[in-house]
């Protein structure tokens, strides 16, 4: 009972410390996510130099549900009550969007 144990504490000591070391080697060297780019090129992903001022996009309301219809008499049965949003689909492209 003596060697299991012992052998149990080694695995567990050996799965710590495959965790433990690269959690310190991440804390340690410090990680760069930003692009160096070349002297005269616009910013990453085509985003506006920093200061220019941008305009809010327009508002949009995509299809969602409003509430539900529940049914005393059946209470598996429910119907949706759903808004169409901006894009007012109807039928089948409303079907698959919902």
């Amino acid at each position: 009972m003596f060697i299991r144990k012992r052998r149990f504490r080694a695995r567990g000591r050996v799965l710590i410390l495959s965790l433990l070391i690269p959690f310190l080697g991440m804390s340690i060297t410090p990680v760069s996510y930003a692009q160096s780019l070349p002297a005269g090129q616009a910013g990453v992903a085509n985003l506006p130099a920093p200061g220019t001022m941008i305009t809010l996009s327009p508002s949009y309301t995509p299809a969602i549900v409003e509430g539900i219809t529940i049914y005393p008499d059946n209470p598996l049965q429910f119907d949706f009550i759903i808004d169409i949003g901006d894009d007012h689909l109807q039928g089948e492209a409303l079907r698959k969007e919902t």
